[in-house]
């Protein structure tokens, strides 16, 4: 099996990198992809067993099967001192599924009041 089972209760705690301009809404019927501060890939809220490419192409695969969607919005969630090059994998594999919609999460930085 490639992923493992999540503890709902339990939550993965990530730090989101901030953005001024705020998130456009997000379709129900989406993929969500996790990136944790030590790398490790949790897709639809399961974690991947390793953060392989291939591990991680085949977990989204099977869940895009699961899913009965092909293309559904991908949401990539990186914790913001993740390593860049997990980020690019993770779009990597994205577009190797044929998923060409997808946002990267981030949170709403506060605006400071003009002068």
């Amino acid at each position: 099996m490639v992923t493992t089972t999540f503890d709902k209760n339990a939550q993965i705690k990530i730090a989101l990198p901030t953005a001024s301009n705020t998130a456009a809404p997000v379709d129900e019927d989406k993929l969500e992809l996790l990136i944790d501060s030590q790398g490790r890939y949790y897709v639809n809220g399961r974690e991947v067993l390793n953060n392989q490419p291939e591990t991680l192409f085949q977990a989204m695969s099977q869940t895009l099967e699961s899913m009965g969607n092909s293309t559904p919005p991908l949401v990539i969630s990186a914790d913001a001192s993740v390593n860049y090059q997990a980020v690019v994998t993770a779009m990597d594999i994205a577009g190797r599924l044929g998923l060409t919609n997808f946002s990267i999460a981030t949170s709403q930085s506060e605006r400071k009041p003009q002068e």
